[in-house]
């Protein structure tokens, strides 16, 4: 049914997003890019077709410059009337912030078929003719993820230029973009996962990982790395210090597949918030368990399970694997907080923690609160 899964996740009594009643449209084709305030920014690009607009959830701003690879989710459509929405979507609501009209015009459809048939082949050929955007575009469906990893790429033409929108019409002095490169390349080729994958993974992942990293040193990361992103000296090393989705994006585009953080604040780094001990089976974590007096918490890990507890007077900062990080370049699973009656669950698959989270949350939130 047309605009179903755009009707299933709204409650329009409670949001002042349209409803999905149907409209007419003569002329041509209309598209636009809303700049979305959600948990994370984003901008969703939409392009009308067949009665409705379909949809993408652009990681960050579109561009004129055609060097820049730009990670686009492809999502559910939404009605004709979206393309005139601006305002606040409610907390607790769907996609909760607010919504502003970036850009907005017409387009050309330059493929042979229509864009849903496009869609359906994975390339849409397209020209803008919006105020900000204008010229060739194309959307290429890359693989993985039940094919709705998308990237949207500015064509050679007269209205390319380099630079980010932004740049150009605000300040040379924004921080630095950062552009996706390789995103095709695989990383672990016995699941057929790519890079753009993993990124997209991490993407998703960040609201719930960050707050595990803010503060802290991540050990494992090489040493030179933009001046934007705060560092901490640490036993004669330069140490990244991540606080943003922005950062933390920056690393994996540059191959960083896992993320070890120090049990110490950069406030405090000779005092550790907590400790870690490594336990190989489920019995020998539930040894630990009643061994600790006082509140603890596990989670897997690369050599069986992590129990985390309070660190007591005088014990020593240490490294450990962020919660919500993939093992290594050598293993796509996951260092997944888990409960104490699922310890029979050895493992987590990347593709499987997002489902997880929603059903269950972060049974370890209170050790970084």
């Amino acid at each position: 049914m047309p605009l179903s899964e755009y009707r299933r996740k709204r409650h329009f009594g409670r949001t002042p997003e349209p409803s999905d009643k149907p409209l007419s449209h003569k002329g041509k084709p209309t598209f636009v890019i809303q700049e979305h305030h959600a948990r994370r920014l984003h901008w969703d690009l939409r392009l009308e077709d067949q009665g409705v607009l379909k949809s993408w959830a652009v990681t960050r701003q579109p561009t004129l410059d055609p060097s820049v690879k730009h990670l686009a989710i492809h999502v559910e459509d939404h009605p004709l009337a979206y393309g005139k929405f601006h305002g606040e979507i409610p907390k607790g609501e769907y996609g909760a912030g607010e919504v502003e009209i970036w850009d907005k015009g017409t387009f050309k459809n330059l493929g042979p078929r229509s864009v849903t048939d496009s869609i359906e082949r994975g390339k849409v050929d397209f020209e803008l003719h919006g105020k900000k955007l204008k010229g060739a575009y194309v959307l290429t469906r890359m693989s993985g993820e039940g094919g709705k990893i998308w990237l949207l790429i500015k064509k050679h033409d007269r209205y390319a230029r380099e630079g980010d929108v932004a740049e150009i019409e605000q300040s040379k002095d924004a921080p630095e973009t950062i552009e996706f490169t390789e995103v095709k390349k695989i990383l672990f080729p016995k699941e057929r996962i790519t890079k753009a994958d993993v990124l997209d993974y991490y993407l998703h992942i960040a609201d719930w990982m960050l707050p595990y990293l803010k503060d802290r040193p991540v050990l494992n990361l090489p040493g030179k790395f933009p001046d934007w992103i705060p560092h901490v000296e640490l036993n004669g090393r330069k140490l990244p210090v991540i606080q943003d989705a922005k950062s933390l994006m920056y690393f994996v585009n540059a191959g960083a597949v896992s993320f070890e953080i120090y049990t110490a604040r950069v406030t405090s780094l000779s005092r550790p918030d907590f400790a870690v001990r490594e336990a190989k089976t489920a019995a020998e974590a539930m040894k630990i368990r009643k061994q600790i007096k006082g509140k603890s918490h596990v989670k897997t890990g690369p050599r069986g399970f992590e129990v985390l507890a309070k660190a007591k007077e005088g014990e020593e900062a240490t490294a450990v694997l962020a919660p919500y990080s993939l093992y290594s370049n050598k293993s796509a699973l996951v260092s997944m907080p888990i409960e104490w009656d699922e310890l029979k669950k050895k493992s987590f698959a990347m593709k499987d923690v997002l489902d997880r989270l929603k059903e269950r949350g972060d049974p370890m939130r209170e050790v970084i609160e």
